[in-house]
């Protein structure tokens, strides 16, 4: 993000809304071929573009999804597939209901600092929310 002319929070939204709206003109392009044509520096230790994740879940949509797959006779319900590895080095699942969790890789960060970064996260939330 665009941090030039020292913006504010509000302006940093705008930016931030603007970059992600043209990224959503072309959502439809693999992402391999993304990686292919950004050709960044490879690591074995890190994903090649990005290390951290913001995973929003808008709860209505969800359950909107859910009301359509129910059939008679079946239970439908969301479970988080879970491989006991990280894929990146932080993710944050949000949600506006059930809150969230944090997925991180073991080999960067122990519990304890992953809660002191998500309080920190959620008062900076609160600070934005009270004043942007």
């Amino acid at each position: 993000t665009d941090l030039t002319g020292d913006p504010s929070f509000s302006e940093l939204l705008t930016r931030v809304r603007e970059t992600d709206l043209a990224a959503y003109a072309h959502q439809d392009i693999p992402f391999e071929r993304l990686v292919h044509d950004l050709n960044p520096e490879r690591s074995a230790s890190r994903h090649p573009l990005f290390q951290t994740v913001l995973n929003w879940t808008d709860e209505k949509e969800r359950r909107a999804l859910l009301d359509r797959l129910d059939m008679p006779g079946l239970t439908v319900a969301p479970e988080r597939a879970r491989t006991g590895t990280a894929k990146f080095d932080l993710v944050f699942h949000l949600s506006g209901l059930s809150g969230g969790e944090v997925e991180y890789s073991v080999d960067l960060f122990d519990r304890g600092s992953v809660e002191v970064l998500v309080a920190r996260f959620v008062r900076v939330l609160e600070a934005v929310v009270g004043e942007p």
